[in-house]
């Protein structure tokens, strides 16, 4: 029997680490924040309530597709203002994927983006969004949102991005699906770009589940993306309302053995707090 090299498991041992990692000695998600937002009309309040897994054993996917990139073309910038800068906006369409063995294919993807300038007109760097349906091999198909900051090559012949999938806006199959890419391109003489997308993404075990209802009023919550909103019932806004709350659980609905014997077997339960004027 061939020994594998030092730091590796043969494929049997890691799959038994795997199996005890989901089924005896499971983390238990961990509350990251609580956003709560004003009172809109008729006792609304909207909030998000954002959770990490530790262990996240969720669906991964390793990406990797072609991109080609149209020319730019001018667009109203509308974008933050960065002191001492100075920034431009354009958008351009880009076509990802398509080739063989291309995993992430996002036909009709736009790219919004503004370039920072410095005060001598060279270029700081460039952020933006971008958007578009795409298949993703492995999870499906939905809508994406990426926001990306990137910059050019000393000899601008090339660019390179980071993008942060935006989990609350995906759509679909691809809601919730987080995960960062990276794409690098060489640019032509008129502004086209081709190059290569790389990087992981991964569909989160995490749900959000109501477990106690508010007393006056009733809410709902997506239970991928954690967000909520909650509306005061008529009396009780017309009384000059109060305080209300409810109770999330917040689980990877996976076992752990280490806490058998506690509730929801140690995943947590975070109780949110509203005032209705």
């Amino acid at each position: 029997m061939e020994t594998p090299p030092v730091g590796q498991h043969p494929k049997p041992l890691a799959g038994v680490v795997t199996f005890l990692q989901r089924n005896v000695f499971n983390a238990a998600p961990v509350v990251t924040d609580v956003q709560i937002n004003r009172q809109g009309v008729n006792g609304t309040i909207t909030g998000d309530i954002d959770a990490r897994d530790p262990d996240e054993l969720g669906q991964r996917v390793q990406i990797r597709s072609t991109v080609r990139a149209g020319a730019p073309t001018p667009a109203p910038c509308g974008c933050e203002e960065v002191p001492g800068l100075i920034g431009f906006g354009y958008t351009n369409p880009a076509v990802i994927g398509g080739g063989v063995g291309d995993n992430w294919n996002a036909p009709a993807a736009v790219d919004s983006t503004t370039v920072y300038l410095n005060p001598d007109y060279s270029l700081a760097y460039y952020a933006g969004k971008e958007t578009g349906t795409v298949t993703i091999d492995g999870l499906g198909a939905g809508d994406v949102v990426l926001d990306f900051v990137g910059n050019l090559s000393a000899d601008g012949a090339s660019e390179k991005s980071v993008a942060t999938l935006n989990s609350d806006l995906g759509t679909g199959d691809l809601k919730g699906v987080e995960g960062t890419v990276i794409s690098e391109s060489a640019l032509n003489a008129d502004g086209t770009a081709l190059g290569v997308l790389t990087g992981e993404v991964v569909r989160p075990e995490v749900r959000y589940i109501v477990v106690r209802k508010p007393r006056n009023g009733t809410v709902t919550i997506d239970e991928i993306t954690g967000t909520f909103s909650y509306r005061a019932d008529p009396a009780f806004l017309a009384a000059g309302g109060g305080a209300d709350t409810f109770t999330v659980l917040v689980t990877d609905n996976r076992f752990s053995l280490a806490n058998l014997f506690k509730r929801y077997n140690g995943d947590p339960v975070q109780t949110v707090m509203l005032t209705v004027v």
